[in-house]
Protein backbone atom coordinates (compact mmCIF):
# COMPACT_ATOMS: atom_id res chain seq x y z
CA UNK A 1 0.00 0.00 0.00
CA UNK A 2 1.73 3.46 -1.11
CA UNK A 3 -0.45 6.49 0.53
CA UNK A 4 -0.11 9.96 -0.65
CA UNK A 5 -2.01 12.93 -2.69
CA UNK A 6 -3.64 12.25 -6.50
CA UNK A 7 -3.21 8.35 -6.35
CA UNK A 8 -4.90 6.46 -9.75
CA UNK A 9 -5.84 3.70 -11.25
CA UNK A 10 -2.42 4.59 -13.44
CA UNK A 11 -0.39 4.22 -10.99
CA UNK A 12 2.83 1.56 -11.34
CA UNK A 13 5.25 0.08 -9.27
CA UNK A 14 7.87 -2.07 -9.85
CA UNK A 15 9.85 -4.74 -7.88
CA UNK A 16 13.84 -4.93 -8.48
CA UNK A 17 16.71 -6.39 -6.42
CA UNK A 18 17.85 -5.01 -2.88
CA UNK A 19 20.79 -3.75 -4.27
CA UNK A 20 20.06 -1.68 -7.54
CA UNK A 21 18.28 2.33 -7.26
CA UNK A 22 14.94 2.43 -8.73
CA UNK A 23 15.08 4.78 -11.87
CA UNK A 24 18.14 2.01 -13.47
CA UNK A 25 16.54 -1.02 -13.19
CA UNK A 26 13.68 -3.56 -15.05
CA UNK A 27 11.74 -5.65 -12.90
CA UNK A 28 13.82 -8.68 -10.74
CA UNK A 29 13.35 -12.18 -12.47
CA UNK A 30 11.90 -12.92 -8.41
CA UNK A 31 8.82 -11.95 -9.48
CA UNK A 32 7.00 -14.58 -11.34
CA UNK A 33 3.41 -13.22 -11.65
CA UNK A 34 2.33 -9.60 -11.31
CA UNK A 35 -0.87 -7.30 -11.97
CA UNK A 36 -0.85 -6.14 -15.72
CA UNK A 37 2.36 -3.97 -16.37
CA UNK A 38 2.43 -3.26 -11.90
CA UNK A 39 -0.55 -1.92 -12.20
CA UNK A 40 -2.68 -1.37 -8.61
CA UNK A 41 -5.11 -3.52 -8.12
CA UNK A 42 -7.27 -0.92 -6.13
CA UNK A 43 -7.78 2.03 -3.93
CA UNK A 44 -8.50 5.63 -3.45
CA UNK A 45 -6.99 8.87 -4.45
CA UNK A 46 -4.95 8.86 -1.26
CA UNK A 47 -3.69 5.14 -1.48
CA UNK A 48 -2.83 2.91 -4.02
CA UNK A 49 -2.69 -0.85 -3.48
CA UNK A 50 -0.86 -3.91 -5.34
CA UNK A 51 -2.25 -7.66 -4.68
CA UNK A 52 -1.20 -10.61 -6.25
CA UNK A 53 1.73 -10.38 -6.80
CA UNK A 54 3.89 -13.76 -6.39
CA UNK A 55 7.61 -13.98 -5.46
CA UNK A 56 9.68 -16.44 -6.93
CA UNK A 57 12.95 -16.76 -4.49
CA UNK A 58 13.03 -15.37 -0.95
CA UNK A 59 15.02 -11.70 -1.01
CA UNK A 60 15.35 -8.55 -0.12
CA UNK A 61 13.96 -6.20 -3.18
CA UNK A 62 13.21 -2.13 -3.56
CA UNK A 63 9.58 -1.29 -4.61
CA UNK A 64 9.91 1.23 -6.72
CA UNK A 65 7.02 3.78 -7.74
CA UNK A 66 5.40 5.88 -11.09
CA UNK A 67 2.87 8.05 -10.76
CA UNK A 68 3.21 9.78 -14.70
CA UNK A 69 0.35 7.80 -15.87
CA UNK A 70 1.18 8.15 -19.46
CA UNK A 71 5.13 7.38 -19.24
CA UNK A 72 5.72 4.51 -16.78
CA UNK A 73 7.55 2.61 -20.03
CA UNK A 74 10.60 2.75 -18.78
CA UNK A 75 12.77 1.86 -16.06
CA UNK A 76 13.78 5.27 -15.63
CA UNK A 77 10.48 6.49 -15.10
CA UNK A 78 10.34 4.39 -11.88
CA UNK A 79 12.21 6.65 -9.92
CA UNK A 80 10.69 6.85 -6.63
CA UNK A 81 11.52 4.24 -3.57
CA UNK A 82 8.45 3.37 -2.06
CA UNK A 83 10.58 0.69 0.49
CA UNK A 84 11.70 -1.99 0.67
CA UNK A 85 10.17 -5.53 0.40
CA UNK A 86 10.67 -8.56 1.94
CA UNK A 87 10.04 -12.28 0.59
CA UNK A 88 10.22 -15.00 2.97
CA UNK A 89 10.26 -18.60 2.53
CA UNK A 90 13.16 -21.01 2.15
CA UNK A 91 16.40 -20.51 -0.07
CA UNK A 92 16.23 -21.76 -3.57
CA UNK A 93 18.61 -24.09 -5.62
CA UNK A 94 19.21 -26.71 -3.24
CA UNK A 95 20.64 -29.98 -5.28
CA UNK A 96 20.35 -32.89 -3.33
CA UNK A 97 21.69 -36.22 -4.71
CA UNK A 98 20.10 -39.01 -1.94
CA UNK A 99 21.29 -42.93 -2.33
CA UNK A 100 18.92 -45.25 -3.14
CA UNK A 101 17.15 -47.24 -1.31
CA UNK A 102 19.10 -45.26 2.18
CA UNK A 103 17.37 -42.86 4.54
CA UNK A 104 18.14 -39.27 3.99
CA UNK A 105 17.25 -35.87 5.42
CA UNK A 106 15.66 -33.08 3.53
CA UNK A 107 16.29 -29.71 4.74
CA UNK A 108 15.35 -25.80 3.83
CA UNK A 109 16.56 -22.78 5.54
CA UNK A 110 15.43 -19.47 4.58
CA UNK A 111 13.11 -17.22 6.65
CA UNK A 112 9.42 -17.10 7.81
CA UNK A 113 9.56 -21.25 7.44
CA UNK A 114 6.74 -22.58 9.64
CA UNK A 115 5.69 -25.99 11.08
CA UNK A 116 2.80 -26.27 8.74
CA UNK A 117 5.18 -25.77 5.90
CA UNK A 118 5.02 -29.57 3.86
CA UNK A 119 6.99 -30.53 0.66
CA UNK A 120 6.19 -32.79 -2.03
CA UNK A 121 8.87 -34.39 -3.79
CA UNK A 122 7.87 -34.94 -7.40
CA UNK A 123 9.35 -35.67 -11.14
CA UNK A 124 11.56 -32.80 -12.73
CA UNK A 125 9.22 -32.75 -15.70
CA UNK A 126 6.60 -31.65 -12.79
CA UNK A 127 6.46 -27.68 -12.68
CA UNK A 128 5.98 -26.93 -9.02
CA UNK A 129 3.00 -24.46 -9.44
CA UNK A 130 0.40 -26.51 -11.35
CA UNK A 131 -2.11 -28.94 -9.60
CA UNK A 132 0.24 -32.12 -9.96
CA UNK A 133 2.92 -30.46 -7.67
CA UNK A 134 0.89 -32.25 -4.23
CA UNK A 135 1.12 -35.91 -5.75
CA UNK A 136 4.26 -37.19 -4.56
CA UNK A 137 6.65 -38.48 -7.26
CA UNK A 138 6.31 -42.82 -7.51
CA UNK A 139 10.24 -42.90 -6.57
CA UNK A 140 9.68 -41.84 -3.19
CA UNK A 141 8.87 -44.93 -1.11
CA UNK A 142 5.10 -44.28 0.10
CA UNK A 143 6.08 -44.61 4.14
CA UNK A 144 8.28 -42.34 3.96
CA UNK A 145 6.89 -39.93 1.95
CA UNK A 146 7.08 -36.42 3.53
CA UNK A 147 3.07 -35.44 4.09
CA UNK A 148 3.51 -34.51 7.13
CA UNK A 149 5.07 -31.49 10.06
CA UNK A 150 8.43 -31.47 9.45
CA UNK A 151 11.04 -33.38 11.86
CA UNK A 152 13.10 -30.62 12.93
CA UNK A 153 11.95 -27.07 13.12
CA UNK A 154 14.14 -25.15 14.00
CA UNK A 155 14.24 -20.92 15.20
CA UNK A 156 14.48 -17.92 17.86
CA UNK A 157 10.68 -17.36 17.30
CA UNK A 158 7.91 -19.83 16.15
CA UNK A 159 6.44 -17.90 13.72
CA UNK A 160 9.67 -17.34 11.90
CA UNK A 161 11.34 -20.63 11.71
CA UNK A 162 14.74 -20.20 9.88
CA UNK A 163 15.56 -24.10 9.67
CA UNK A 164 13.34 -27.24 9.18
CA UNK A 165 13.56 -30.83 7.75
CA UNK A 166 11.82 -34.29 7.41
CA UNK A 167 13.82 -37.02 8.13
CA UNK A 168 13.56 -40.47 7.21
CA UNK A 169 12.77 -40.14 3.00
CA UNK A 170 13.66 -42.88 1.07
CA UNK A 171 13.89 -42.83 -2.61
CA UNK A 172 13.10 -46.10 -4.84
CA UNK A 173 14.60 -44.60 -8.28
CA UNK A 174 17.38 -42.57 -9.73
CA UNK A 175 15.75 -39.87 -11.37
CA UNK A 176 15.84 -36.69 -11.32
CA UNK A 177 13.33 -34.71 -8.75
CA UNK A 178 12.27 -31.49 -8.18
Amino acid sequence: TVRGTGMSDKDRILVIPQHRNCGESAMTGGVVRSTVEGQRTSGEIDESRWGGIIMLRSDDFNVCWCGCHDCCNDPEDFNIFIGPLVSGGPKQGTVLNPPIGVPFTYSLEGWGLSRHDRISIVDHTVACETADAHVMSGGVWPSTEPYRPPDVQDGADEGNLTTIAWNGIIVTRMKEYR
